[in-house]
């Protein structure tokens, strides 16, 4: 969760409930205003005049209003100190239900209500919405009594219980908080942006992003551009599978050859000196996080096996696994590597053993999306569990591009490998491939095929919004 968003959190939580036990159990709607009558001159001007009677203003059955709900992360044993204070879950309950639920390092979800129930004349109500990607059912339970969420003394005026269909139950408390309504919907403010500019007011929606400083891309001649700060380099006139090192100062890519081998290539931006570290029946190299090694697949007796080598060291390269893999994703971590094929996601540690495995079923869905070698995974730089996934879509949305051949559609969703939600996520008007993450990982950059104009990168946020074109080109890597 972005550092805006935790400090408007924390300061909401310690902020009095005096004004919510100035609540009314079931607070009425406005009523229409009605001018009152004119006083008599015999009316006392001490004694105000009443309204006319009218008909009772209608019960509003969604009380509490303009809440949020919050609490640890599901099992996460209590905490101590200033960390406390810090939710590991959020749920925006407005007039009508719940509308979002925000998890750290997760993308926002967000809830359509669906109603709301009191439970008989207790003080207690049940909201119902869904998962608007997923439809799965959330339903937030609130009861009025005194509620300590951490270990702070301080008091919250609800219980809150929520559980939803994928992610599992939450516990904790809630608080009015109509602080947090004024403004609804994402809104984003760039780091980068014009520091004398009138500084903005301090609100939860604000999502604090940097725009990468180096990367590389493939520009719409097939040059292999590397940029870095305002410096702008061709490292190659033709090249492919770009990866760019965590410290932003070297390039690995794959240069095709003549009878479809390929060289692996480094270049270095400083001094724009290019080194072939091997030749043959190799693909898809990245750097190790430490930029000290980098993994590739080597084709071995018709099979793609997964090997590493360090990078002062190209021909002392050691093989992990021998297994039929057509796709090298990445690292996970500085011991770990994300690979996949026809029947799963693999995470492969550099002790050649397997860790983890999602079936493709899993992954892809059943008639959703078609796993190929031209699908793509990225891990997110702030958390593992997130997935950005772009494969073939069978059934793409109304409005989006298709092949003109397989008549499928392309498309990217974020998938969170311990509970499965699957979101689609890029917009229904593109023909989305390649996806890469900024470091930050609030950003998602893609290659769109645009109509009539070639191949473009696009940029769109993690929640699905303001989509963008970025640049023309393709094949985009952040490096920082």
């Amino acid at each position: 969760m972005p550092r805006s968003w935790q400090l408007t959190l924390l300061a909401a939580f310690l902020t009095a409930t005096s004004h919510a036990s100035s609540q009314t159990a079931t607070p009425q709607a406005p009523s229409q205003t009605k001018k009152p009558p004119a006083q008599s001159s015999s009316t006392p001007s001490s004694t105000p005049s009443s309204a006319p009677t009218g008909p009772a203003a209608p019960q509003s059955k969604h009380f509490p209003i303009l809440l949020l709900a919050f609490g640890p992360a599901p099992g996460t044993p209590p905490a101590t100190g200033t960390a406390a204070t810090e939710p590991g879950w959020s749920i925006r309950i407005g007039q009508k239900g719940p509308e979002r639920l925000d998890r750290p390092n997760y993308p926002p979800i967000m809830l359509e209500p669906v109603d709301v129930n009191r439970e008989g004349t207790s003080e207690s109500w049940t909201y119902r919405a869904k998962d608007s990607a997923t439809a799965a059912e959330v339903t937030v339970r609130l009861t009025r009594e005194p509620c300590n969420a951490d270990a702070t003394a301080t008091k919250y005026t609800f219980r809150a219980e929520a559980q939803h269909a994928q992610l599992g139950s939450f516990s904790g408390c809630a608080k009015i908080a109509a602080e947090l309504f004024p403004k609804l919907g994402t809104q984003l403010e760039d780091d980068t942006a014009d520091e004398k500019k009138p500084p903005q007011p301090l609100a939860a929606d604000i999502i604090k992003f940097k725009a990468p400083v180096a990367y590389a891309y493939v520009n719409p001649t097939g040059k292999v551009v590397f940029k870095r700060g305002a410096q702008v380099k061709v490292a190659a006139p033709a090249g492919t599978q770009l990866d760019v090192s965590h410290d932003g100062q070297r390039l690995l890519y794959a240069r095709e050859e003549k009878g479809g081998d390929h060289t692996i290539v480094l270049y270095d931006f400083a001094s724009a000196k290019s080194t072939e570290l091997l030749r043959g029946s190799v693909q898809a190299p990245y750097f190790s996080p430490d930029d000290t090694r980098f993994a590739f697949l080597k084709l071995v007796d018709s099979h793609w096996n997964l090997f590493i080598a360090p990078i002062n060291a190209p021909d002392s390269a050691t093989v992990l696994s021998t297994s039929d893999l057509f796709a090298l994703h990445g690292w996970s971590d500085s011991h770990t590597l994300l690979a996949g094929n026809q029947a799963g996601l693999y995470w492969i540690g550099d002790d050649g053993r397997v860790q983890q495995t999602i079936p493709s079923e899993d992954l892809f869905g059943v008639g959703q999306f078609v796993v190929s070698p031209a699908s793509s995974v990225r891990i997110s730089p702030i958390n593992p569990d997130v997935l950005a996934v772009s494969a073939e879509m069978l059934k793409p949305p109304p409005g989006t591009p298709t092949d003109p051949k397989a008549g499928t559609g392309a498309g990217i969703f974020v998938f969170e490998v311990r509970s499965k939600r699957r979101s689609l996520l890029s917009p229904p008007n593109t023909f989305a491939t390649q996806p890469e993450w900024s470091r930050d990982g609030v950003q998602l950059f893609f290659t769109n095929r645009d109509s009539g104009r070639g191949l473009s990168i696009w940029r769109v946020f993690w929640d699905g919004s303001q989509p963008k074109r970025y640049l023309p080109g393709s094949q985009f890597t952040v490096g920082q």
